[in-house]
């Protein structure tokens, strides 16, 4: 959906991206876990350190050829 407000901005379709407050109803919300904060800071410095050792195999991706 998200894309297709954004196609609908970029081709003038809808004037802004407000356009999807009238398509869009929020039924539900999930808000953060505050007791579990410390595993989620744990798994986020396993995540940082995962992202940093893939960084040379992400810009050898974007030198092939499409």
């Amino acid at each position: 959906m998200g894309a297709a407000i954004a196609g609908g901005v970029g081709v003038e379709l809808f004037k802004d991206y407000r356009a999807a407050e009238a398509m869009v109803q929020i039924v539900d919300t999930q808000d953060p876990n505050p007791s579990a904060n410390a595993r989620y800071e744990q798994l986020y410095s396993v995540f940082q350190s995962a992202y940093a050792a893939l960084v040379p195999v992400f810009e050898e991706l974007a030198q092939l050829p499409a």
